[in-house]
């Protein structure tokens, strides 16, 4: 078991477990000699085209949080939609559990949303600015950093060909969030590539050990796992679109046990939707749960 000092707001933290069932796909002509370097090489740079050229679209969120009771079972349902877009505008919350959400939980939940993507993310207050950079890419650029890439073999999945990538972690490189660089040692992962666009279209990264805070003291994560799988809109753009993630662990007397899922649809061209008037507020009937 690793221990761990400090705080123990590790919750955002993007970490992923895809678990199914892959056929054996078929290496596309002339790429069976790319290595795990190569198909990374290859993914930054598609990730830079996609950040200036990609139309706009915007989609629904759909996501559960399903709270459990210290025997697994679930003892509370949280279902919340947001009104999403894939050009870096910020999500806007629609509804909680089946009513339209007020301006002052829109406003609560957007505040909460922003202050976890500038600690996990590192993302900046001026958006402008971030706007000349791509979010997927930057942490890309951290993924790789950390992790160690080792092509496996490749997976034909809902009729895509994508490269398989073992990552596992190098201890030796330090991270600027000391808590975040220890937990992430205790990690390993899978990332897939498509192997047409080169674009990640799912990563897997699961706990291998329970990890401590100051001993224990402070508290423990016993098990962590999430999986994501992306859609591809248009050419250029694509989303997250199935999401599920388990967590278990204890800050201070107090155990904290989740399964969150999160599905995506009703894709649209952005502009589609703002000539509709659509506004968040003023959901249509599809915003609703």
């Amino acid at each position: 078991m690793r221990t761990i000092p400090g705080s123990l707001g590790l919750a955002g933290c993007l970490i992923w477990l895809f678990c199914a069932h892959f056929a054996t796909a078929e290496l596309p002509p002339g790429r069976e000699s790319l290595t795990a370097d190569q198909i990374l090489d290859r993914l930054r740079e598609q990730l830079s085209e996609q950040a200036s050229e990609a139309s706009p679209f915007t989609f629904l969120r759909e996501s559960v949080i399903y709270k459990l009771d210290s025997g697994g079972q679930t003892n509370k349902v949280e279902r919340k939609t947001y009104r999403a877009f894939t050009h870096g505008e910020d999500q806007a919350l629609v509804s909680i559990n089946g009513r339209l959400a007020t301006a002052q939980e829109r406003e609560q939940d957007r505040l909460h949303n922003l202050e976890r993507q500038q600690r996990y993310l590192h993302r900046k207050v001026d958006r402008e600015e971030e706007a000349q950079e791509h979010l997927m890419a930057r942490n890309m650029d951290l993924f790789r950093r950390k992790f160690h890439a080792e092509k496996t073999g490749m997976i034909h999945y809902r009729g895509r060909d994508a490269f398989t990538l073992k990552m596992t972690p190098k201890e030796e490189v330090e991270l600027e969030h000391g808590s975040v660089n220890r937990l992430m040692n205790a990690m390993e992962g899978t990332l897939w590539v498509d192997a047409k666009t080169f674009h990640p279209v799912g990563v897997a990264v699961r706990m291998l050990e329970p990890v401590t805070f100051a001993g224990g003291l402070l508290g423990v994560i016993r098990h962590v796992e999430l999986h994501v799988w992306q859609k591809q809109l248009a050419p250029g753009v694509w989303v997250d679109e199935e999401i599920e993630a388990s967590f278990d662990m204890r800050f201070l007397f107090k155990n904290i046990r989740f399964h969150l899922t999160s599905i995506s649809k009703d894709f649209e061209p952005h502009l589609s939707y703002t000539d509709r008037g659509g506004s968040v507020g003023v959901e249509t009937r599809r915003g609703k749960d």
